[in-house]
């Protein structure tokens, strides 16, 4: 936690702990009877390939019976680790490098400085992971 808050006033902390919006992945099976929720830069794109085929129509938005028996599951990651995959990724893949500017005129090249960008500016990929359950 110190990194995080190492240049940010007290209060900006509890300011930005809470998204504006929140982003729930869940997939459901109804062949095996299980549920997973999706949390980004956890291995989600594999474990959705393998078991879901990436088929979205197996998505909770279409549930086709009752839920409360399946096995619900997720997988979460070292924040840190989870972090510096999060800047790897938006400052090396050209989509995400173009995805930052739009957002920000900073330069967010250097870690210290993409964890305080991404700390005040809510994105799924960096959004609390217990905030997806």
């Amino acid at each position: 936690m110190r990194l995080l808050s190492r240049r940010l006033p007290a209060n900006a902390l509890a300011a930005s702990a809470q998204p504006t919006r929140l982003y729930r992945f869940v997939w459901v099976s109804e062949e095996h009877r299980t549920m997973y929720w999706s949390l980004p830069k956890c291995g989600s794109s594999t474990i959705r390939a393998a078991m879901f085929d990436r088929d979205r129509r197996l998505s909770l938005l279409n549930p086709q019976q009752s839920l409360d028996s399946y096995f619900k599951f997720t997988f979460v990651r070292n924040l840190w680790d989870r972090m510096v995959s999060n800047w790897k990724m938006f400052t090396r893949v050209p989509f995400r490098i173009r995805q930052i500017e739009s957002m920000t005129d900073r330069d967010v090249s250097e870690f210290p400085d993409f964890v305080d960008f991404a700390w005040l500016q809510p994105n799924h990929h960096w959004q609390p992971q217990a905030l997806f359950l």
